[in-house]
């Protein structure tokens, strides 16, 4: 019985999160914490170092996390897709400054919601219109798309543990 009781663990955690069943996240204190390259240290004080989950705000938090930590200018509108199973994802979409009439950068993040913890990815898309714009303000055009591209691969991770009530 034990055997088949950690055989059915250990198939339950390879599971992928859209497929496994939604757990509710617990309300109390969930200490931040973020990782990668660049970007996490400009995510890190948007978030601080703990936030307090309530049971009113437990269902929405990991989006507002995500959301919260992308949103670079009062422009930026975010875009949210329906949770699946354990997983969700969205993107928040901000226009770049007027002067360089480039239109939107995508931000876009995916992450897991368990229990006691949430972990967000995200990354950014950096439209032509984006590289066209500094091409024209007389930046180098091979920098320019490399530049791009080196950030579109950029990924910063923000975790979210439970460490007790609020």
């Amino acid at each position: 019985m034990f055997a088949s009781t950690i055989g059915l663990w250990a198939c339950a955690e390879q599971q992928a999160p859209e497929s496994q069943e939604p757990v509710d996240l617990l309300p109390g204190q969930y200490e931040i914490s973020t990782a990668g390259r660049v970007f996490s240290q400009t995510t890190k004080p948007k978030l601080g170092n703990a936030l307090c989950v309530s049971e009113f705000s437990a269902d929405d938090f990991a989006y507002e996390l995500a959301e919260r930590a992308l949103k670079f200018n009062v422009g930026c509108m975010p875009s949210r897709q329906e949770r699946v199973g354990n997983a969700i994802a969205g993107a928040m979409i901000c226009p770049t400054d007027p002067k360089f009439n480039a239109g939107a950068v995508k931000m876009f993040y995916s992450g897991v919601i368990a229990a006691e913890s949430v972990k967000i990815e995200w990354g950014m898309e950096t439209p032509q219109a984006v590289t066209d714009a500094l091409r024209a303000e007389g930046r180098n055009s091979l920098e320019t798309k490399l530049g791009a591209k080196a950030v579109e691969k950029l990924r910063t991770v923000i975790n979210a543990k439970r460490s007790g009530e609020c």
